[in-house]
């Protein structure tokens, strides 16, 4: 793995892959994760149909659950480091 690869944060088993390459690559600790997600929607949410829903609810599972799972997975090879460290999570359409 290189100091840097990249993951689709969306999937489950692509999270856990990318924990378990940052695992054995750097010897179960991480001093830094950055990560950049990102989807977005066009309309107000209020005005929304209930079949317009999904897309919001995928924007929000890319968005913010994403962030969390990842930073939750990244967590134990943070603390293993024994230096503090630091988990980064930047969201937005404009980051890309």
């Amino acid at each position: 793995m290189k100091r840097r690869t990249v993951c689709d944060v969306s999937s489950p088993a692509d999270r856990e892959k990318l924990m378990k390459e940052i695992n054995s690559t750097f010897e179960g600790k991480l001093d830094i994760l950055l990560s950049s997600m990102a989807d977005h929607s066009i309309g107000f949410t209020i005005a929304c149909e209930m079949e317009e829903q999904s897309p919001k609810l995928f924007l929000m599972s890319t968005n913010f659950e994403s962030a969390l799972r990842l930073s939750q997975l990244a967590y134990p090879l943070v603390k293993a480091s024994g230096r503090g460290g630091c988990v980064v999570n930047v969201s937005g359409w404009w980051t890309q």
